[in-house]
């Protein structure tokens, strides 16, 4: 992937922090519990803590599937299951968020 393809999701760690509380936190595919039973690793959420530990930055598909537009300040995820407690297929609502990812760097 090119450095131009990559984008700056957030302007400081708060505000991942908040966003991250705010959609990671409440869905099925990310932010496992300590006694969960399924093994949630959304790749977004991967991504994002990537971004945070290293440049603050993420691919640009990545960054649209987030919710992540130049002019829009506030954003939510496009691919979060809202309801977390409601039984659904997180693996293969995994596999979707990956191929969509794929589709996007390839």
């Amino acid at each position: 992937m090119k450095q131009a393809d990559r984008v700056r999701v957030f302007s400081s760690g708060s505000e991942f922090g908040d966003w991250q509380s705010s959609n990671c936190a409440q869905c099925a595919f990310g932010h496992q519990d300590q006694d969960a039973d399924i093994n949630r690793d959304c790749p977004l959420e991967y991504g994002l803590g990537v971004a945070y530990l290293l440049d603050g930055k993420m691919s640009a598909t990545a960054a649209r599937m987030i919710g992540r537009h130049p002019d829009n300040e506030s954003f939510a995820c496009t691919v979060r299951h809202h309801q977390k407690d409601t039984p659904v297929d997180v693996t293969a609502g995994i596999a979707a968020i990956c191929a969509e990812l794929s589709r996007g760097t390839a």
